[in-house]
């Protein structure tokens, strides 16, 4: 006698909403007309080869437990950015930084804070620093929170 066939079923999980991509590609246009080409950038920067350079990254992606459905997708997600700026003149950093902060509340971001930091690996190269926030549904559409 043959035993019966165990039919093991494969656990699906839902994707996570990720559009941290499309963000920044939607900010290139705007900050290739303020810095070098490839001075735009979506990770830090341990070295700067030359300046201007703004980093733009994503630091946190959490659900919006108070706007969940009962799907198993996430309907909303929250992200939090931050960006820094460096610049050989505060007058330039400030120029940068103001650019991308006004493209970013055309698409809905809110700014959380904006502040110059002390750069400690070269006092000659002054920096800002700027947190952004954004609700994103999960078909791309963004919401200022």
């Amino acid at each position: 006698m043959s035993e019966p066939e165990q039919v093991v079923e494969e656990i699906v999980y839902p994707e996570l909403t990720d559009y941290e991509i499309d963000v920044f590609n939607a900010l290139c246009p705007a900050m290739d007309t303020l810095v070098p080409e490839g001075n735009f950038r979506s990770e830090k920067t341990p070295v700067l080869e030359s300046l201007p350079v703004c980093t733009f990254c994503r630091m946190d992606s959490m659900p919006d437990w108070n706007h969940e459905s009962t799907s198993d997708f996430e309907d909303y997600t929250i992200e939090s950015y931050e960006a820094n700026v460096y610049a050989l003149t505060m007058e330039e950093c400030k120029k940068i930084m103001n650019t991308l902060a006004e493209r970013l509340r055309q698409m809905n971001f809110r700014r959380l804070s904006m502040r110059p930091v002390d750069n400690v690996n070269d006092q000659r190269i002054q920096r800002i620093v700027a947190r952004f926030e954004i609700k994103i549904d999960n078909t791309g559409q963004m919401f200022r929170t």
